[in-house]
Protein backbone atom coordinates (compact mmCIF):
# COMPACT_ATOMS: atom_id res chain seq x y z
CA UNK A 1 0.00 0.00 0.00
CA UNK A 2 1.55 3.81 -0.90
CA UNK A 3 2.31 6.19 1.82
CA UNK A 4 -1.14 7.93 0.53
CA UNK A 5 -3.28 4.90 0.60
CA UNK A 6 -2.13 4.19 4.53
CA UNK A 7 -3.04 7.99 5.03
CA UNK A 8 -5.94 7.43 3.80
CA UNK A 9 -6.59 4.06 5.65
CA UNK A 10 -5.53 5.10 8.92
CA UNK A 11 -7.94 8.30 8.55
CA UNK A 12 -11.41 6.64 7.52
CA UNK A 13 -10.55 4.49 10.27
CA UNK A 14 -11.03 6.63 12.65
CA UNK A 15 -14.25 6.33 15.17
CA UNK A 16 -15.86 9.85 16.46
CA UNK A 17 -15.34 8.47 19.71
CA UNK A 18 -12.12 9.71 20.04
CA UNK A 19 -12.71 13.27 19.46
CA UNK A 20 -16.14 13.15 21.57
CA UNK A 21 -14.63 14.75 24.95
CA UNK A 22 -13.21 17.84 22.97
CA UNK A 23 -16.51 19.05 21.29
CA UNK A 24 -17.86 19.68 24.70
CA UNK A 25 -15.06 21.45 26.14
CA UNK A 26 -14.25 23.69 23.41
CA UNK A 27 -18.53 24.68 24.26
CA UNK A 28 -17.09 24.69 28.12
CA UNK A 29 -14.54 27.17 27.51
CA UNK A 30 -16.14 29.29 25.39
CA UNK A 31 -19.08 29.83 27.31
CA UNK A 32 -16.96 30.17 31.06
CA UNK A 33 -14.91 32.88 29.23
CA UNK A 34 -18.35 34.23 27.91
CA UNK A 35 -19.90 34.47 31.54
CA UNK A 36 -16.89 36.38 32.90
CA UNK A 37 -18.21 39.52 30.68
CA UNK A 38 -14.39 40.99 29.96
CA UNK A 39 -13.81 41.36 26.14
CA UNK A 40 -12.95 38.59 24.18
CA UNK A 41 -9.71 38.32 22.14
CA UNK A 42 -11.02 36.29 19.39
CA UNK A 43 -7.24 34.83 18.24
CA UNK A 44 -6.23 34.23 21.74
CA UNK A 45 -9.77 31.95 21.80
CA UNK A 46 -9.16 30.72 18.67
CA UNK A 47 -4.82 30.02 19.84
CA UNK A 48 -6.58 28.55 23.48
CA UNK A 49 -9.51 26.00 21.77
CA UNK A 50 -6.75 24.87 18.94
CA UNK A 51 -4.21 23.96 22.01
CA UNK A 52 -6.86 22.02 24.36
CA UNK A 53 -4.58 19.47 25.94
CA UNK A 54 -4.54 16.30 24.04
CA UNK A 55 -6.57 17.81 21.00
CA UNK A 56 -5.30 16.02 17.94
CA UNK A 57 -3.30 18.18 15.38
CA UNK A 58 -5.21 17.37 13.07
CA UNK A 59 -9.28 16.24 13.45
CA UNK A 60 -12.89 17.45 12.51
CA UNK A 61 -13.05 19.00 16.12
CA UNK A 62 -11.40 22.24 14.38
CA UNK A 63 -14.75 21.81 11.98
CA UNK A 64 -16.46 23.56 15.56
CA UNK A 65 -13.46 25.51 16.51
CA UNK A 66 -14.14 28.49 13.65
CA UNK A 67 -17.51 28.69 14.82
CA UNK A 68 -17.35 28.99 18.23
CA UNK A 69 -15.01 31.16 18.27
CA UNK A 70 -16.36 33.47 15.97
CA UNK A 71 -19.60 33.27 17.77
CA UNK A 72 -18.53 33.73 21.33
CA UNK A 73 -16.84 36.68 19.90
CA UNK A 74 -19.64 38.43 17.78
CA UNK A 75 -22.84 36.98 20.01
CA UNK A 76 -20.88 39.26 23.00
CA UNK A 77 -20.02 42.49 20.97
CA UNK A 78 -23.62 42.11 20.22
CA UNK A 79 -24.48 42.18 23.55
CA UNK A 80 -26.14 39.37 23.52
CA UNK A 81 -26.36 36.76 26.48
CA UNK A 82 -25.17 33.31 27.62
CA UNK A 83 -28.36 31.59 26.50
CA UNK A 84 -28.21 32.90 23.32
CA UNK A 85 -24.50 31.85 22.99
CA UNK A 86 -25.30 27.86 24.28
CA UNK A 87 -28.18 27.62 21.77
CA UNK A 88 -25.62 28.99 19.10
CA UNK A 89 -23.18 27.03 19.97
CA UNK A 90 -25.21 23.54 19.98
CA UNK A 91 -26.58 24.59 17.06
CA UNK A 92 -22.99 25.25 15.21
CA UNK A 93 -21.92 21.75 16.92
CA UNK A 94 -24.47 19.70 15.13
CA UNK A 95 -23.50 20.94 11.77
CA UNK A 96 -20.17 20.96 12.33
CA UNK A 97 -20.27 17.12 13.66
CA UNK A 98 -21.33 16.88 9.78
CA UNK A 99 -18.27 17.80 8.33
CA UNK A 100 -16.40 14.63 7.65
CA UNK A 101 -12.57 13.38 9.15
CA UNK A 102 -10.13 14.99 5.88
CA UNK A 103 -13.27 17.03 4.17
CA UNK A 104 -10.52 18.99 2.65
CA UNK A 105 -8.98 16.22 0.62
CA UNK A 106 -11.55 14.03 0.16
CA UNK A 107 -14.30 16.74 -0.62
CA UNK A 108 -12.29 19.95 -1.38
CA UNK A 109 -13.76 22.02 0.99
CA UNK A 110 -11.90 22.85 4.23
CA UNK A 111 -13.78 22.47 7.53
CA UNK A 112 -11.93 25.57 8.66
CA UNK A 113 -14.02 27.35 6.02
CA UNK A 114 -16.98 25.55 6.32
CA UNK A 115 -16.62 26.43 9.80
CA UNK A 116 -16.73 30.11 8.91
CA UNK A 117 -19.98 29.63 6.45
CA UNK A 118 -21.82 27.92 9.52
CA UNK A 119 -21.11 30.88 11.67
CA UNK A 120 -22.33 33.09 9.35
CA UNK A 121 -25.48 30.93 9.28
CA UNK A 122 -26.26 30.57 12.60
CA UNK A 123 -25.58 34.14 13.37
CA UNK A 124 -27.74 35.07 11.14
CA UNK A 125 -30.61 32.78 10.90
CA UNK A 126 -30.19 31.60 7.56
CA UNK A 127 -31.39 28.86 5.47
CA UNK A 128 -31.62 26.83 2.27
CA UNK A 129 -34.58 29.96 1.79
CA UNK A 130 -33.23 32.70 2.85
CA UNK A 131 -33.90 34.83 0.47
CA UNK A 132 -31.75 38.21 2.39
CA UNK A 133 -28.22 38.94 2.19
CA UNK A 134 -27.60 35.99 5.01
CA UNK A 135 -27.58 33.53 2.67
CA UNK A 136 -25.04 35.78 0.18
CA UNK A 137 -23.02 36.39 3.20
CA UNK A 138 -22.62 32.63 4.26
CA UNK A 139 -21.41 31.24 1.22
CA UNK A 140 -19.56 33.96 -0.03
CA UNK A 141 -17.41 33.94 3.82
CA UNK A 142 -16.92 30.74 2.72
CA UNK A 143 -16.01 30.86 -0.20
CA UNK A 144 -13.20 33.51 0.46
CA UNK A 145 -11.91 31.67 3.13
CA UNK A 146 -11.77 28.68 0.58
CA UNK A 147 -9.66 30.92 -1.53
CA UNK A 148 -7.66 32.04 0.88
CA UNK A 149 -6.48 28.56 2.05
CA UNK A 150 -6.09 27.61 -1.07
CA UNK A 151 -3.78 30.08 -1.70
CA UNK A 152 -1.59 28.34 0.80
CA UNK A 153 -1.74 24.92 -0.41
CA UNK A 154 -1.57 21.50 0.69
CA UNK A 155 -1.04 18.55 2.71
CA UNK A 156 -3.23 19.62 5.19
CA UNK A 157 -2.66 21.12 8.48
CA UNK A 158 -5.87 22.39 10.95
CA UNK A 159 -3.89 25.07 12.44
CA UNK A 160 -2.67 26.89 9.33
CA UNK A 161 -6.37 26.91 7.84
CA UNK A 162 -8.13 28.01 10.91
CA UNK A 163 -5.52 30.73 11.14
CA UNK A 164 -6.26 31.40 7.34
CA UNK A 165 -9.96 31.44 7.73
CA UNK A 166 -9.34 33.58 10.57
CA UNK A 167 -7.76 36.24 8.93
CA UNK A 168 -10.17 36.09 5.91
CA UNK A 169 -13.40 36.42 7.72
CA UNK A 170 -12.36 39.42 9.67
CA UNK A 171 -12.67 42.06 6.56
CA UNK A 172 -16.34 40.55 6.31
CA UNK A 173 -17.29 40.78 9.96
CA UNK A 174 -16.92 44.53 9.68
CA UNK A 175 -18.96 44.97 6.12
CA UNK A 176 -21.74 43.09 6.94
CA UNK A 177 -22.21 42.49 11.02
CA UNK A 178 -20.75 45.95 11.67
CA UNK A 179 -17.88 44.41 14.31
CA UNK A 180 -14.74 45.60 14.24
CA UNK A 181 -12.10 43.25 15.38
CA UNK A 182 -8.34 44.17 14.66
CA UNK A 183 -6.26 41.17 12.85
CA UNK A 184 -3.59 40.10 14.79
CA UNK A 185 0.09 41.66 14.30
CA UNK A 186 1.91 38.62 14.04
CA UNK A 187 0.43 34.97 14.24
CA UNK A 188 3.41 32.20 15.03
CA UNK A 189 2.00 28.64 15.23
CA UNK A 190 3.56 27.03 18.15
CA UNK A 191 2.69 23.34 16.88
CA UNK A 192 4.44 22.84 13.99
CA UNK A 193 6.71 20.42 15.70
CA UNK A 194 3.66 17.60 16.27
CA UNK A 195 3.12 18.06 12.23
CA UNK A 196 4.74 15.86 10.36
CA UNK A 197 3.22 17.32 6.91
CA UNK A 198 4.48 20.84 8.04
CA UNK A 199 5.45 23.12 5.50
CA UNK A 200 7.91 24.70 7.62
CA UNK A 201 9.40 28.23 6.10
CA UNK A 202 6.30 27.70 3.47
CA UNK A 203 4.14 27.96 5.80
CA UNK A 204 3.14 32.38 6.82
CA UNK A 205 2.49 31.15 10.46
CA UNK A 206 6.11 29.21 10.98
CA UNK A 207 7.75 30.74 13.53
CA UNK A 208 10.26 33.63 12.78
CA UNK A 209 12.81 32.12 15.36
CA UNK A 210 12.74 28.64 13.88
CA UNK A 211 13.25 30.05 10.14
CA UNK A 212 16.15 31.93 11.55
CA UNK A 213 17.87 28.66 12.15
CA UNK A 214 17.40 26.84 9.11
Amino acid sequence: MSTNGARKEKMTAMTPDVYEPYFSKVTDVCLKLFDIGETIDPFALLTRLMTLDGLPMHCPVHHFIMPATLLTTCLQRQGDGVATLRRNLEEAEKRARKVLPGFCGFYGACGAAVGVGIFFSVITDATPYSSDKSWSWANRATGQALMDIAALGGPRCCKRTCYRAFQSVLPQLNETLDIVIKPPTSIQCMQHQNNMECLRTACPYYPETEQATR
